[in-house]
């Protein structure tokens, strides 16, 4: 009979802690300490039972605390199904039951295909607004984008951004002051003068890029890792002072392994930052991702301990220059931690991406090689950024790629205000995570006509076939959008013209038509393409024309 009422007492105690607590606010954050106390009550029951029970029955006083743990999570996580499902602010919206009840739905989908695929098959069976977990909501609209992310929008971003805390960044804080704060910095790292300024390393790891190629011509090369390691060399120049040489040595940095450890385990938690941060707590879990953090700190650790003339010479420097102006060297420490981890991820990934889904374009058609070597071979032996940023199909071919492959295809999570939001004529109901699948934005025949062809002239000479420009959002828009655009768009109008100049290219034999670069694509907040296998050989212009 007392075990009865213990198991009341528990039950009720599941409702009132669903209600009570569970129910209202944030509780990602404290996620770790929740589970710890959960741990250790679990451990004091078990406890308080064997003191009750003789030492020989431990087995029963473990048998009975165990019930108790059983009736108290058996009857909070009933509360929760039956609150989410029947009466939550959000249950007249389409979706599966799944994910109306739990996120663990989504986390396992993740087990078998890339986020962004899907996203894409929930739009396609449920339409534009879909309920994808019991306080979220995927929008395909193409008016979402500068309604979520336009200047007079409330929305903030999403739990999601608390995972690098106590690191913060621009990229990751949700307090727009802050954010508008650091983004004034940060501007002045990207703008016109500092640009002028990164474009002679820009061209020279491009250089470097072409002589390892040339060294290698007639034989299978792995682009996507050259790819990679032109893009983190770069940005390690142009953020820290410095090459990591995996161009010159043609081997990956333990960088990037760590870095793609800790990717994988991101992209695959990303809908549950609470189950990501109790992993992240615990010894032993995630090592690569914390390894990750303690290597990208000592970057910036050593970039501030360098000694240089005070001038900005890199993008690290503006930041640490700012930071010396105000006497905040050591208050700012969290930020600049924060934003030498987000400069490693966006600086080098999404560069990457973009010039490995290029290159698969490129060999898919060799036409679209020759309508850009067409412009080209009008300008200088060596174009400028300038040049190259006024060639129609060579921007059209990346807007195409960008279009077809965004280099953040699925995240970009943010959060309604607590009064709620108009999106597209729907309302959504305040403190709703929303969810922007750019993948599958940039595919809706609505927005483009054709929209799964690749077909670049859709940017310059056949604009009918663009039917809505505020679809296309690679970089997102608005205050949230990315800084390093710019700087990005030069990197590839480099490298392809570069290329393209010198070198023909096609298929490696046994790789078919290149089907694993798509097949194999992952979403780990930035896309991560397949394998992609090319040979390249001197430029052959006698068959050109």
């Amino acid at each position: 009979m007392l075990q009865q009422t213990k198991l009341c007492i528990a039950a009720a105690a599941g409702i009132l802690s669903h209600n009570l607590i569970f129910i209202r606010n944030e509780h990602h954050i404290q996620a770790p300490q929740l589970f710890r106390s959960f741990l250790l009550l679990s451990l004091f029951l078990f406890i308080g039972e064997a003191r009750i029970w003789a030492l020989s029955e431990s087995s029963q006083a473990a048998r009975a605390s165990a019930l108790i743990v059983l009736s108290y999570s058996a009857s909070l996580f009933t509360s929760i199904a039956i609150y989410r499902i029947f009466f939550h602010k959000l249950r007249k919206f389409p979706g599966p039951i799944g994910a109306r009840v739990s996120k663990f739905w989504h986390v396992g989908k993740l087990l078998s295909q890339p986020n962004f695929r899907v996203l894409d098959e929930l739009h396609q069976q449920f339409g534009d607004f879909v309920r994808t977990g019991p306080n979220e909501i995927s929008i395909r609209s193409p008016s979402a984008m500068a309604e979520i992310n336009g200047p007079g929008s409330k929305c903030t971003k999403a739990p999601f951004y608390d995972l690098l805390l106590p690191r913060t960044s621009i990229i990751t804080t949700r307090n727009k002051s802050f954010h508008d704060q650091r983004r004034r910095i940060w501007d002045h790292g990207f703008g016109a003068k500092a640009l002028n300024q990164y474009e002679p390393q820009v061209n020279h790891y491009t250089s470097i890029l072409t002589s390892a190629i040339s060294q290698r011509l007639g034989t299978p090369l792995d682009v996507t890792s050259w790819f990679h390691y032109l893009s983190f060399d770069l940005m390690g120049q142009l953020s820290f002072g410095k090459s990591f040489n995996m161009l010159a040595t043609g081997k990956r940095h333990f960088a990037i392994d760590l870095m793609r450890d800790g990717m994988t385990l991101l992209g695959l938690f990303t809908p549950m930052p609470w189950l990501a941060r109790i992993g992240f707590s615990i010894p032993g879990v995630a090592s690569g991702w914390k390894s990750m953090f303690v290597w990208s700190d000592a970057q910036m650790r050593e970039r501030i301990d360098r000694e240089d003339d005070g001038e900005n010479n890199d993008i690290t420097s503006w930041l640490i220059n700012a930071s010396r102006e105000n006497d905040s060297l050591e208050a700012d420490r969290s930020w600049l931690n924060g934003d030498a981890f987000g400069i490693i991820i966006a600086g080098s990934d999404t560069t990457a991406t973009t010039l490995v889904m290029l290159f698969y374009h490129l060999a898919l058609d060799p036409s679209q090689i020759s309508k850009i070597r067409s412009e080209l071979d009008q300008l200088d032996a060596n174009p400028d950024a300038r040049a190259l940023q006024s060639l129609p199909h060579l921007n059209g071919a990346i807007n195409e790629t960008l279009r077809l492959h965004p280099p953040v295809p699925s995240a970009g999570l943010r959060e309604s205000p607590p009064e709620g939001v108009t999106i597209a004529s729907t309302f959504i109901p305040g403190s709703t995570v929303l969810c922007l699948p750019v993948y599958s934005l940039h595919r809706l025949p609505s927005c483009f006509e054709r929209p799964l062809e690749f077909i670049p002239e859709r940017w310059y000479s056949e604009p009918e076939l663009v039917h809505d420009k505020g679809a296309f959002a690679p970089f997102f828009q608005g205050r949230f959008g990315c800084v390093g655009k710019n700087l990005a768009l030069m990197e590839i109008r480099s490298v392809t013209a570069a290329l393209l100049s010198r070198y023909d290219l096609g298929f490696a034999p046994g790789t078919g038509r290149g089907e694993a670069v798509e097949r194999d694509m992952g979403d780990q907040f930035t896309a991560t393409p397949g394998r992609l296998e090319l040979v390249f050989t001197e430029r052959n212009r006698k068959t050109e024309g």
